[in-house]
């Protein structure tokens, strides 16, 4: 999946950044809210290994789905395991898709 470079969640526009590390050490990703801006690790904060295109796709769908559900004001906005769980079953949803 090719991670785009802007997106809107609700009415706000996102620029999408993809340094080799996440600003949030230690993370695959994050999300600022108030600089409207979403990151996505190239490279593991562990290891220094470039990360896969599947592994960052999913963390772009993780951040995502922190914005639709801060957006919506819902509870579970900061619940990692359900965003995480949540985030893995859409990427492999949008992944499993094909076209005839």
């Amino acid at each position: 999946m090719l991670i785009p470079a802007t997106l809107k969640i609700g009415r706000q526009p996102y620029t999408v950044y993809e340094p080799h590390f996440s600003p949030m050490k230690g993370t695959y990703g994050a999300i600022n809210y108030t600089m409207a801006t979403l990151h996505i690790a190239k490279c593991c904060p562990h290891t220094g290994r470039l990360r896969s295109p599947r592994q960052r796709s999913e963390t772009f769908w993780h951040e995502v789905v922190h914005g639709v559900l801060f957006d919506m004001n819902h509870p579970l906005w900061n619940d990692e395991k359900f965003v995480t769980h949540f985030a893995r079953t859409l990427s492999n949803t949008i992944n499993s898709a094909r076209f005839e």
